[in-house]
């Protein structure tokens, strides 16, 4: 942001404080700094992180059970309706994505399409497959770590485990996507390799 402290332009504006803001400038260094960095990750990379968000080595061996207790012989059905549902969402996301990539750029494109009512809703459901997603990764993770501990396992709190997976992923997660994203394509690289 840019003060200057004389001389009123058509641009400028004047704060709470009795400060003259450039609106230029600050129009300029907010639409900088909005968005994702572009050119962090390679196209290979990118594909990593979307194909480990999905979970292909887990998704099949929890999901299909579930759903085959659900819907029975009508499961290759579920799962066709399912893929075409997400196909069609690919192409709207991919459509917008092409315009503006943003950390919660799903949110914003709902709150800019959508009526105010529709996109809280659509904001809630965000959220909430965050927290469940987040809690079922976690889950997973104090599962698998007591396997990984063995007879270390009882002796070792699961509210310590879980705070421990947290905090590594965040500490991943903010330290870089690049170091997120390849670490992301390792463990399903190590998880698929141990599924065969």
């Amino acid at each position: 942001m840019v003060i200057r402290l004389s001389g009123i332009g058509a641009d400028d504006r004047m704060d709470s404080s009795g400060v003259v803001v450039s609106e230029k400038a600050v129009g300029v260094e907010s639409s900088a700094s909005y968005g994702l960095r572009q050119h962090v990750l390679s196209p290979l990379e990118v594909l990593a992180q979307s194909v480990s968000l999905i979970a292909p080595c887990t998704s099949p061996a929890l999901t299909i059970p579930l759903v085959f207790a659900l819907a029975g012989t009508g499961t290759w059905l579920a799962y066709a309706l399912a893929m075409g549902g997400m196909t069609l969402m690919a192409f709207c996301i991919a459509a917008f994505a092409r315009d503006s990539a943003s950390p919660g750029s799903l949110y914003v494109y709902t709150r800019s399409t959508l009526p105010p009512a529709v996109a809280a809703v659509a904001a809630w459901a965000l959220f909430f497959a965050y927290v469940m997603t987040a809690a079922s990764v976690i889950g997973g993770f104090v599962s698998y770590a007591y396997i990984f501990l063995g007879r270390l396992g009882p002796h070792v709190s699961p509210v310590l485990v879980a705070a421990m997976g947290a905090g590594g992923a965040v500490w991943i997660a903010y330290r870089d996507v690049k170091i997120s994203t390849q670490t992301m394509l390792w463990i399903e690289a190590v998880s698929g390799g141990g599924a065969r």
